[in-house]
């Protein structure tokens, strides 16, 4: 089971490039307040 844990991250993080929201304000700064906001 846990040789299946780094498939399953790679593949929920391909899945989020492709079908996730990526124009969220807090995903486009570094500023750790605009992201806290």
């Amino acid at each position: 089971m846990p040789s299946e844990a780094p498939t399953f991250a790679r593949r929920v993080v391909d899945w989020q490039r492709t079908h996730g929201r990526s124009e969220l304000p807090w995903q486009n700064t570094r500023d750790p307040y605009r992201v806290w906001l």
